[in-house]
């Protein structure tokens, strides 16, 4: 084998087919709609795929939405840039068909770097010391891990711990 099928192979096994119809799907996004255009060609092998979660809303249908969605955003300089946004900005009212589908582009993980990041805190977090924590401690500690910039001031939790009033503490002395 030379070198190019080789190379072919590993992008093909790396990009397979699921992965370029999650691409194609990231073209309902407005702003990739004015650059790559609304193709129908493009969505409709997605639409196929997912038609199980569109329900009984035709093919023809969300190819009509499409036309639609696309004509809606031309040439607007406040076109969506992401799928959430573009999401929040479709009305499942209006394009029940296309809000499904970007419901599927939204929640569709771009890598597995974030799922590789959790597992590798689990690992850290889960030590021989540790082994006999319960699930939920565990999953509050990876949480923490995960997280730490939504965590509140520690000031402040001293202070709020602090007006509760007293406590009484049990020790036990042996």
């Amino acid at each position: 084998m030379d070198m190019e099928t080789l190379r072919s192979q590993d992008v093909d096994l790396r990009f397979g087919k699921h992965m370029q119809l999650v691409a194609d799907l990231s073209t309902l996004v407005p702003k990739r709609i004015a650059t790559v255009g609304a193709d129908w060609k493009r969505l409709q092998p997605s639409c196929q795929l997912y038609q199980e979660l569109i329900g009984d809303i035709t093919q023809s249908q969300v190819q009509a939405e499409l036309s639609v969605w696309a004509a809606m955003w031309k040439d607007r300089e406040d076109a969506p840039v992401t799928a959430i946004a573009a999401l929040n900005a479709c009305p499942a009212s209006v394009f029940p068909g296309l809000h499904t589908l970007l419901r599927v582009l939204a929640v569709l993980p771009v890598s597995t770097a974030e799922a590789e990041c959790m597992f590798s805190k689990v690992a850290r977090t889960l030590t021989a010391l540790r082994a006999t924590m319960t699930e939920d401690r565990l999953e509050s500690l990876v949480l923490i891990q995960a997280h730490r910039d939504q965590l509140p001031d520690i000031a402040e939790i001293v202070d709020r711990f602090a007006s509760e009033g007293a406590r009484r503490l049990n020790f036990k002395i042996h």
